[in-house]
């Protein structure tokens, strides 16, 4: 992600976890959100889903195992 970040113009950015769960090591600035959500944006199903109201979503844990 990191590598990704700095290829896409995030200079003031840095992840340490992929999971996006809080961690001390996570930090962006707004200016960097901004251009993450307008390179997202491109993406034709991203494009799609954040224009919906509401979701449905199902949880991929069963029996406190994931899948």
């Amino acid at each position: 992600m990191n590598e990704y970040g700095q290829f896409a113009g995030l200079r003031k950015s840095h992840f340490s976890v992929a999971h996006g769960m809080h961690n001390e090591n996570n930090y962006s600035t707004a200016c960097d959100i901004a251009k993450l959500c307008c390179l997202t944006m491109k993406n034709e199903k991203f494009k799609q889903i954040v224009k919906e109201s509401s979701r449905e979503v199902h949880s991929t844990v069963y029996k406190g195992q994931c899948l």
